[in-house]
């Protein structure tokens, strides 16, 4: 994960194992595009927030964004 120029730090990273085959990886990571990460963050907060104030045990909770891409703007975005 540090191998990416656009992550400059690794908070926590968290794993879980569900069977010899699969393994979850959680991490949470420090990146150099603020506005992003701004806005990401902001997003993930709130929603959050939201789930739960409606279901007070929903703890931890990992939000993972993803941006839909149509085939000519998947081609110009710059992988992290």
């Amino acid at each position: 994960m540090l191998g990416s120029p656009k992550v400059h730090q690794v908070w926590h990273l968290r794993t879980q194992h569900f069977g010899p085959e699969q393994l979850q990886v959680e991490p949470r990571l420090g990146s150099t595009v603020p506005r992003l990460c701004q806005a990401l963050t902001d997003t993930a907060n709130d929603l959050g927030r939201r789930v739960r104030e409606a279901v007070p045990i929903a703890y931890p909770m990992y939000i993972q964004p993803a941006i839909e891409h149509d085939s000519a703007s998947e081609e110009a975005e710059e992988p992290l």
